[in-house]
C-alpha cells in the first residue's frame, strides 16, 4: 500500500504536508502517521515560511496527535490547516494548530471524548478512567481556546460526539473559513464512509449523521484538487480495524506525560 503521508518542498519557504491516514504512534501499515517520521521530515526542510497542512483522517492515538500538535504549534511558518473530507478525533486537535483553519465545502470535523479498550482489574480500570480525564482536559483547550464556544458547552459537545459541517465550524470558531473550490469525493458504502478513496469505518462512531456529509460518488469530477489523491494509490481496505482515538497501545504511557504537559503549556501561552 502507498503512503498516504507526506511533507512536499514546494521551494520558496513553502511545504505541503498531507495526513491522509490513521494517526499512530506504531507503525503498522504504510499509511500511518508517527510524530517522529513527521519531526524528521520537516525539520529536513530548514526554515519555512509557510506550511499547508491538508487533512482527511479518522484520528488515531491521542499521545501522537498531541505531538503532531505541538510540532505545528512550535514551527516558526505560518501555518495553514485545511479539513480536505474528514477531520475526526485527535485530526481535530490537529487542525486547531493551524493559524488559518479552512474547510472543504462538505468537510466535516468531529470531536469526541478520548476512548480506550483495556482488560484488567477494578484498579487497572479506575486508572485507565482517571487517564481519559485527564487527557480530556487539554483536548478541550485545543478548541477552546480557538473558538467561541464556553469550556462547559465543549465537554457536552465531546461527550455527545458531535459532527460539524464546515459552516458549523466557522460559525462555532472551530475554523476561519470555507474554501468554496474545495469538494470532496464522499460516499457512504455500507458500514463505511468514503472520504477522497478512503474507507473510514461508520461503526466507530457512534454519532455519525449521514444527513449532515454531502456526499458525491466516488467516480465524480470533484475529487478534491488540493491535494488530490494520487492515482496510482488504491484506496485504503475496507476491513481494516477501525481508528479510534486510543490509548491502549501496549505500551507504558507514562513516557508520553511530557507530551500532555507540552499541550498544556502550549494551550496556556495561548
Amino acid at each position: 500500500m502507498a503512503k498516504w503521508y507526506s511533507i512536499t518542498n514546494k521551494g520558496g519557504g513553502i511545504a505541503d504536508i498531507k495526513i491522509y491516514g490513521e494517526i499512530t504512534d506504531l507503525k503498522f501499515w504504510d499509511d500511518d502517521v508517527t510524530p517522529t517520521e513527521f519531526q524528521e521530515e520537516l525539520d529536513a526542510l530548514g526554515d519555512l515560511e509557510q506550511l499547508n497542512v491538508f487533512i482527511n483522517s479518522p484520528g488515531g492515538s491521542v499521545f501522537a496527535g498531541f505531538t503532531i500538535y505541538n510540532i505545528l504549534k512550535r514551527n516558526s511558518a505560518k501555518v495553514m490547516t485545511q479539513v480536505d473530507g474528514l477531520a475526526a478525533s485527535i485530526a481535530s486537535v490537529i487542525f486547531e494548530a493551524g493559524d488559518e483553519r479552512v474547510m472543504a465545502t462538505n468537510g466535516m470535523l468531529m470531536i469526541h471524548n478520548p476512548m480506550v479498550g483495556i482488560f484488567g482489574y477494578a484498579e487497572d480500570l479506575r486508572k485507565y478512567a482517571d487517564l481519559l480525564d485527564k487527557i480530556s482536559g487539554p483536548i478541550r483547550g485545543s478548541y477552546t481556546n480557538r473558538t467561541k464556544v464556553s469550556d462547559d458547552e465543549v465537554r457536552k459537545m465531546m461527550d455527545a460526539e458531535t459532527w460539524m459541517t464546515a459552516e458549523e465550524a466557522v460559525e462555532m470558531g472551530f475554523a476561519d473559513s470555507v474554501d468554496a473550490d474545495q469538494f470532496a469525493a464522499a460516499a457512504v458504502d455500507d458500514s463505511n464512509l468514503v472520504v477522497n478513496g478512503m474507507s473510514f469505518a461508520m461503526a466507530n462512531f457512534r454519532n455519525f449523521q449521514a444527513s449532515k456529509f454531502v456526499l458525491a460518488p466516488q467516480t465524480s469530477q470533484l475529487q478534491n484538487r488540493k491535494p488530490a489523491a494520487p492515482k496510482d494509490v488504491a484506496p485504503a481496505d475496507p476491513k481494516e480495524p477501525p481508528a479510534t482515538d486510543d490509548i491502549s497501545d501496549p505500551v507504558d504511557y507514562s513516557e508520553y506525560e511530557a507530551a500532555v504537559q507540552e499541550t498544556e503549556a502550549a494551550l496556556e501561552q495561548a
